[in-house]
């Protein structure tokens, strides 16, 4: 669970304020920078932050940076006690820029009002909004890096509104034909974009969101096996079944046992 520890959105201090911990802190910090600011690091160094850049310090970590103008910024110190963080690709100890930063700011004023206002059950809305802001910080920076092998960030949007057209409607058939059409692409240039956005193939992706709907409708006891293998576009009963052993270690009649116990 994570515990915000102390912070505040759109601060601003005096023009020479400076942040000098050679020991960093006994939690993390996560900053962003709304004015242009010095960052200096451990061993000499240092990079120029624009408005919009943030920096994550773990505990312990050197901590050193200054307003190069006006000292402006949004920051929280907050602990966990989880392997959270090793799941996210958030950079930290670095200079990095998330898109969106307006958006990512008012985060930060979420997360600042739940605290100082004291509101009823404010511990676990803490925890749920820093996820929610570490998540974002996440997605933006995997996004940007997508947009750099790509070149392109239109066609990740149109992509993405394709694959959720797609998986909505899993149990459809879908011809490669049908799949292209959806993005105005030919045949190698989808397959190609289709791996680099989401790292798998149309047919991977398709035979697990199949997956995810039968295991829900074979918690109903009205439906045959047979009935949801069809309902998921699954044809072959014995090829749903096979599948479905080797992805979730016991046959579909199995898993209805198991959920009715």
């Amino acid at each position: 669970m994570f515990q915000f520890n102390y912070g505040g959105y759109n601060i601003h201090s005096d023009d020479s304020f400076v942040i000098y911990r050679p020991n960093g802190s006994a939690d993390y910090l996560l900053l962003l920078f709304l004015a242009p600011m010095e960052v200096h690091f451990a061993g000499g160094g240092s990079t120029p932050a624009g408005p919009g850049a943030c920096i994550l310090y773990p505990p312990g970590v050197y901590q050193h940076y200054h307003a190069v103008s006006k000292f402006y910024n949004s920051y929280m110190h907050f602990s966990v006690n989880e392997d959270f963080l090793n799941k996210l690709p958030v950079p930290v100890n670095q200079v990095f820029y998330p898109e969106n930063h307006q958006d990512i700011n008012l985060m930060f004023k979420e997360i600042a009002e739940e605290f100082y206002l004291q509101k009823l059950y404010r511990e676990y809305k803490l925890d749920i909004l820093i996820k929610n802001l570490l998540i974002e910080l996440s997605r933006s920076v995997h996004q940007k890096d997508l947009e750099v092998l790509s070149g392109v960030k239109e066609l990740h949007e149109i992509f993405n509104r394709a694959r959720l057209t797609m998986l909505q409607d899993c149990q459809k058939q879908w011809s490669t034909e049908e799949m292209c059409r959806l993005v105005n692409l030919g045949k190698s240039q989808f397959f190609f974009y289709y791996g680099l956005f989401y790292n798998c193939t149309p047919r991977t992706d398709l035979l697990a969101a199949r997956l995810d709907k039968a295991k829900n409708m074979l918690t109903s006891e009205a439906m045959q096996v047979s009935a949801v293998a069809e309902a998921c576009g699954f044809h072959n009963i014995y090829y749903f079944s096979r599948y479905f052993a080797k992805k979730c270690g016991c046959s579909p009649s199995q898993y209805c046992k198991k959920f009715k116990k």
